[in-house]
């Protein structure tokens, strides 16, 4: 958990959309000192200085762009941050998201993260053991069904389905994955 959180952040409540899932421009602005959350969709100079801040705290990762939208790569950006950092990994930047970043949080060493064996996607990878290829047979139907994670969608278990396997993993225990069936796609 992350200690001293300056009482002046309050997080604040997800704006209502619009008809077409855009939230309003000022329903989620910075207000007189008070950091507010952020997430997929939201824009402006708090957008700037979140990926400003990522581009610092996650040098590893290809540079964002710091054009103030909060789009696919900078929530990707959030995610990993989290994960290092061992923050909630949900791709919104809140409270503990934002304290992180903001006193360079970027290893799991000061916050209590989940121990690696009790991870949700290993558990579920792990009640899958056994799961293979049905040689000149029709295809493994458990195996279509973890093509069906990635954006290939491969109809036989014949195609190399690591990828698959873990975004479908990753799915089941509500993590975004890659959503390509490329084992490359994993690397950064």
């Amino acid at each position: 958990m992350v200690a001293n959180v300056p009482v002046a952040w309050q997080p604040s409540l997800r704006p209502e959309r619009d008809q077409h899932g855009t939230a309003g421009q000022q329903d989620y602005r910075q207000k007189r000192g008070k950091m507010i959350d952020l997430w997929l969709g939201n824009s402006g100079a708090e957008v700037m200085r979140l990926q400003s801040l990522l581009n610092r705290r996650l040098p590893y990762l290809q540079a964002l762009k710091t054009d103030g939208i909060l789009g696919p790569k900078t929530e990707a950006a959030v995610r990993e941050f989290q994960s290092s950092a061992g923050i909630l990994i949900d791709g919104v930047v809140g409270v503990k998201t934002w304290a992180a970043l903001d006193r360079g949080v970027t290893t799991a060493s000061e916050v209590s993260p989940l121990p690696f064996h009790d991870a949700p996607w290993l558990k579920i990878a792990a009640g899958e053991v056994g799961q293979k290829e049905f040689p000149r047979s029709p295809a493994n139907p458990r195996i279509i069904t973890y093509h069906s994670a990635t954006s290939l969608r491969a109809i036989s278990d014949e195609v190399a389905w690591c990828s698959a396997f873990v975004n479908w993993c990753l799915r089941q225990a509500g993590i975004a994955g890659t959503n390509s069936a490329a084992a490359t796609s994993w690397l950064h």
